[in-house]
């Protein structure tokens, strides 16, 4: 069915700052002749704003903005039980009551299943009005898949497949509000590590043997400098982290840092032990995300798996960008479907946790033996 009708300049800006990825606002913006190699997404808004666009325009952006994403991504972070607690709570249980209790008109739980007595899988969904938005994205829903799994009585671990970025705050305050007082979220993130501990959680990554995959080549990285701690890890504030990767000095380190991974790997080394990186390092940046190829053991499929530690929210973000196949001698992409695709990111996802989690733990007990 056709809206019908032009889009206002506020909420083609809304709609490209907010609700759609950065690739998605640049993609749109080529489409029309435009060209634009920022990736600050408050910067493509503000520009698209100033463009005259018709009805066609705005279904575009409706659709994009609005729409639930390819499912190519996942996330989770752990829940710590307070041990005082004589019987710990068996959050599963505490969930799927908080849900079905009616707390929530919002979010609904559905096809939760007992896989295990302390495992729960199923679906979140939820869908409300946002207040004062715009009519072109003045609604979100969203279908979210979901795996929650106790570790042990006093911690369990959650993961889940996002299907839009108002997800992760979501998923947490459902989980924070099924526990109450009893437990607290702790979200993966390379903040309050030492620098060297945040790029040696990249130096693991890349040499860890995949049990199916091999590692192929570094094709992108995304670096950030420290940034001051959050004073509390429940609060989501778009405003207080900006993005600048459409800095040229920022973009020119990237380059660089790239052909120094690249190096370091051929060679056999760690990271830091390239002495670019090393520089790199003193001056307080940092890995935020990087993108690596990898190549199937057994089968002529390639695969681009983001690793992301995002700033708004907080959290750790494993992503397929992209699959290739290679036929009769050239490479072309392919789809990556069902629940191959979920066993890729699950396993992805596991080697990323278990990296991050040792590191911190080890950072840990060394604090703690030195103030001994």
């Amino acid at each position: 069915m056709s809206l019908k009708r032009l889009p206002h300049p506020n909420e083609v800006e809304e709609a490209l700052s907010r609700f759609i990825s950065s690739q998605q606002a640049r993609d749109f913006l080529k489409t029309r002749g435009i060209f634009i190699a920022a990736k600050n997404r408050d910067y493509l808004g503000g520009f698209a704003k100033f463009l005259f666009l018709d009805y066609k325009d705005y279904e575009e952006l409706h659709i994009m903005a609005t729409a639930l994403s390819d499912g190519h991504s996942i996330s989770g972070f752990d829940i710590y039980l307070k041990d005082e607690q004589e019987e710990p709570i068996n959050v599963g249980d505490e969930l799927v009551f908080w849900l079905e209790s009616g707390h929530s008109i919002q979010v609904k739980g559905e096809n939760l299943q007992r896989v295990e007595p302390d495992v729960l899988t199923g679906h979140l969904k939820y869908s409300y009005n946002i207040p004062g938005k715009y009519e072109l994205v003045g609604r979100i829903e969203s279908d979210v898949e979901f795996e929650l799994r106790a570790v042990n009585p006093y911690k369990w671990h959650l993961t889940y497949f996002p299907d839009k970025s108002t997800d992760h705050s979501q998923i947490r305050e459902v989980i924070s509000k099924a526990i109450g007082n009893k437990g607290t979220i702790t979200q993966p993130q390379l903040r309050g590590l030492p620098q060297a501990k945040r790029i040696e959680f990249y130096d693991l990554f890349l040499a860890h043997n995949h049990v199916e995959w091999s590692f192929v080549d570094v094709k992108t990285v995304k670096v950030k400098e420290p940034e001051p701690e959050p004073k509390d890890d429940l609060e989501f504030d778009d405003d207080t982290i900006s993005d600048v990767d459409s800095d040229n000095g920022r973009s020119k380190i990237e380059t660089r840092i790239l052909g120094s991974i690249q190096e370091a790997m051929l060679k056999g080394e760690n990271l830091r032990t390239n002495p670019f990186v090393k520089q790199f390092e003193q001056d307080g940046y940092y890995f935020q995300s990087m993108t690596v190829r990898y190549e199937h053991k057994n089968s002529p499929i390639m695969i681009d798996i983001v690793v992301d530690f995002k700033l708004k929210p907080i959290g750790l973000e494993v992503s397929i960008l992209q699959a290739y196949e290679t036929v009769d001698g050239h490479v072309e992409e392919c789809p990556v479907d069902g629940r191959w695709k979920a066993g890729i990111l699950e396993a992805f996802w596991q080697v990323a946790h278990a990296i991050l989690n040792d590191i911190r733990r080890n950072v840990t007990n060394t604090s703690m033996i030195s103030t001994a």
